[in-house]
């Protein structure tokens, strides 16, 4: 049977980020691509089905985002990011569920940046 299967996700992006202008609001555009890594823990490979490995999916990934400067090298941003992929699939190609759907995911956040 087929059951859902909780996975960490890490991420391995790089991106260039545009920004508009240069003052000390400087609104921004990125885009970039990279790795996402989806680790099932060892529970889900033990028990439910020991052919669940980790898998690494390419990702594409854009965004935009606002810098306020407090210093020439430092500024507190607020960014949006979304990651574009192909859904990891932990039951194999054979399998009739697998979708190989292209999936999405959001990150809103809030940061400290510093310029060297």
């Amino acid at each position: 049977s087929v059951a859902p299967v909780q996975a960490s996700i890490h991420e391995m992006p790089g991106a260039y980020v545009f920004h508009l202008s240069r003052g000390p609001v400087q609104p921004f555009a990125l885009a970039g691509a990279g790795l996402l890594i989806f680790s099932p823990p060892d529970s889900a490979t033990k028990a439910a089905d020991p052919s669940i490995r980790r898998q690494i999916k390419p990702t594409f990934l854009y965004g935009v985002g606002l810098d306020l400067r407090i210093t020439k090298q430092v500024a507190v941003r607020a960014q949006y990011r979304d990651f574009v992929y192909q859904a990891p699939d932990f039951y194999g190609e054979a399998l009739a569920i697998h979708t190989g759907a292209a999936m999405r995911m959001a990150e809103p956040s809030i940061g400290i940046v510093y310029r060297f």
